[in-house]
């Protein structure tokens, strides 16, 4: 087990620390440095670099803004829930194409690490992948090739 930070990219503040996890898998953090976006208490965040340290892993964030209103969470609290949803530029953009659930972390890591997977015949390609903590919920989002 070990320890992760996220901290705000300032480096005239020191680079504060944001949010602290003590005892954290390094399956998780792992997970977590694959994410491009953070979201955490109504805020996005965007991930800027990664660092590791002697008894700390470090998420590095820039504050993007106000985040859209969460849904409640829907899953049963048995693993990781990932998201699969249309990018931005989709036509359908946010539209939920597939939920996964997880229980093995090294799973979830091979499916945020993915830059293409295919659904009912079509290929698609990553664009972004983001951790919504406000939701419990990892979401990868992809475009139609």
């Amino acid at each position: 087990m070990a320890n992760l930070e996220y901290r705000l990219l300032d480096e005239a503040a020191d680079f504060p620390v944001l949010y602290a996890y003590n005892g954290i898998d390094g399956g998780e953090i792992a997970a977590r440095f694959l994410c491009d976006k953070f979201i955490k208490d109504g805020k996005v965040y965007e991930r800027t670099s990664t660092a590791s340290e002697p008894l700390t892993y470090v998420i590095y964030l820039r504050e993007e803004g106000p985040a859209a209103p969460a849904a409640a969470p829907d899953t049963d609290g048995n693993g990781v829930r990932v998201e699969i949803r249309q990018d931005g530029e989709s036509e359908a953009p946010g539209l939920l194409i597939e939920t996964r659930q997880f229980t093995d972390p090294v799973d979830v890591i091979l499916c945020l690490g993915s830059d293409y997977f295919y659904w009912l015949g079509d290929e698609w390609r990553k664009t972004m992948t983001v951790l919504d903590e406000d939701r419990k919920v990892y979401s990868y989002y992809a475009q139609k090739t």
